[in-house]
Order: C-alpha cells, then structure tokens, then sequence
C-alpha cells in the first residue's frame, strides 16, 4: 500500500499475518515525524479488516478506515496526542500513559 503523506508527517501501513490459516491480519499505522528528524511512531494497531483507507484531514488529524464485514475498527484522532491499540499492550506502558491518550477496544473513540 502506498504512503499517505501531508506537509509535516507521513503514514506507513504494515500487515502480519497470525494464527496460520484460521487466523487473521494484523495492521499496523507507523507515522514518520519529518520534522523531528523522520521519527517513526506506531499510532493504531488493530486487526485488518476488509477497507482500509487513510485520509488527512488537516495537517495533524489523520482519519483512518478500518471496515469490513465482520467489524468497524475506524477511527479519527490527533496525531501526537492519541493512540489506538486494540488490544491494550501499547496503553499499559508508562511512556504512553504519560504522553498520550490511548484508545482500546475497552476505551474506545468514534463508537467502534
């Protein structure tokens, strides 16, 4: 999938396949900070699902689509401020908590 870029950032989406053939994808959203020395940040982990399509909708709000027929993982959020981490591994950790709201399929954001 190609990048996704805006003046100050740019977006990166990965997938890993788990769970051999029962099992599912995982996404990855990695941001690279061009104005901080090209810093590259994981800002949502989720399982894939079918659509997925990332969209800036202003320089620093990144709008995220993650639909498919067995679930919604969209979502919309400020970058640098907000994270997205389905499972919660990411939100348990100090840096984290400290520096960002993070968002889990517990705490969620958007109504998925």
């Amino acid at each position: 999938m190609p990048d996704y870029v805006n003046k100050a950032y740019s977006t990166q989406v990965f997938y890993q396949n788990y769970g051999g053939e029962a099992g599912g994808v995982k996404m990855f959203v990695n941001v690279v900070f061009h104005f901080e020395d090209d810093q590259e940040r994981t800002v949502f982990f989720s399982d894939a699902k079918g659509e997925v399509q990332l969209n800036w909708l202003c320089d620093n709000l990144l709008s995220i689509t993650n639909y498919g027929e067995y679930g919604d993982r969209s979502i919309t959020w400020i970058l640098g401020k907000e994270i997205y981490d389905r499972h919660g591994g990411a939100c348990d950790t100090y840096k984290i908590k400290r520096n960002y709201v993070c968002y889990t399929k517990d705490n969620y954001k958007n109504g998925f």
